[in-house]
């Protein structure tokens, strides 16, 4: 078909207007596209979401295999050291009212190695981020230190 000349008040004269078949002949092709690309990209997506899916049902079972596992082994909230664990475990408030100190006066010593006057702190377990006193050690550092500070 032939193109109309058409003035447009730019400055532009004889510039060629589109026929309006072949401008719904371009939008046509433009949105079918664009149609298409939007399938694909959907598609891409329920893919990720289905994987993602999947990954969160398997860390759901891996972690309830994991709060299994731990329940296997009483007194720990978190994962076991490596050493076997012997003895009921105490948190640091647990220790610090066993042992009538504060919790910060505890952490202080334990993160020093020392308290005042050069006493050594009971010995303690770390798990992870966790802080954990055998009672029997606890017992025991009172025991060695009856009678006064050594």
């Amino acid at each position: 078909m032939a193109r109309q000349m058409v003035r447009t008040g730019r400055g532009r004269e004889g510039r060629p207007s589109p026929d309006p078949a072949e401008r719904y002949e371009r939008w046509e092709r433009d949105f079918f596209a664009a149609q298409q690309e939007l399938a694909a990209v959907t598609e891409e997506a329920t893919a990720a979401a289905e994987l993602q899916r999947e990954a969160l049902v398997r860390q759901r079972e891996v972690s309830r295999r994991c709060v299994a596992l731990l329940k296997k082994f009483p007194g720990v909230e978190n994962a076991p050291s490596k050493a076997p664990v012997v003895g009921e475990l105490l948190s640091d408030k647990e220790a610090a009212q066993m042992l009538g100190l504060s919790r910060v006066y505890l952490r202080k010593g334990r993160m020093n190695g020392f308290f005042a006057e050069g006493v050594t702190p009971p010995p303690f377990i770390r798990l992870g981020r966790m802080i954990r006193y055998r009672r029997d050690d606890l017992e025991r550092w009172i025991e060695e230190r009856k009678g006064g500070y050594k």
